[in-house]
């Protein structure tokens, strides 16, 4: 489904679709899209917000009080969980990425990418840790 960008010249509405998709496959998803934007989201956000069924229940067991200490992946494995082996289009409204640990169900439709990409802007890139 293509992105709705409010209305131009009356009723008519212009869509906005990817004219190019680059990913860099242990930093992030470049996207140029037809309305002259580009975004830029780290892989590290994109796994973030993996629409599968299984990463939302993860996201919403996550966000209900335990008493119990949230577990944390070691460092190997969050490095694999944000390092895509590729990206595949699906149909004419989505991206699929396979990512470095195996996981590839979830299909990022071009709405959510885009939503993505304006977030990380109004965010903005956050710090990199030191090298200390």
């Amino acid at each position: 489904m293509p992105i709705v960008l409010g209305t131009v010249h009356g009723d008519q509405q212009m869509l906005l679709q990817p004219v190019e998709i680059e990913l860099v496959r242990a930093a992030e998803l470049r996207i140029q899209w037809s309305g002259g934007e580009a975004s830029v989201i780290p892989l590290v956000e994109l796994r973030r917000a993996c629409p599968c069924a299984a990463c939302r229940a993860e996201r919403e067991l996550a966000a209900v009080p335990t008493t119990g200490l949230p577990t944390i992946a070691a460092p190997a494995q969050q490095r694999l969980q944000a390092q895509a082996s590729r990206a595949e289009l699906v149909g004419s409204y989505a991206l699929r990425i396979v990512w470095q640990d195996g996981h590839d169900t979830g299909i990022y439709d071009y709405p959510l990418l885009y939503a993505l990409g304006c977030a990380h802007v109004k965010s903005g890139p956050r710090p990199r840790p030191s090298a200390e």
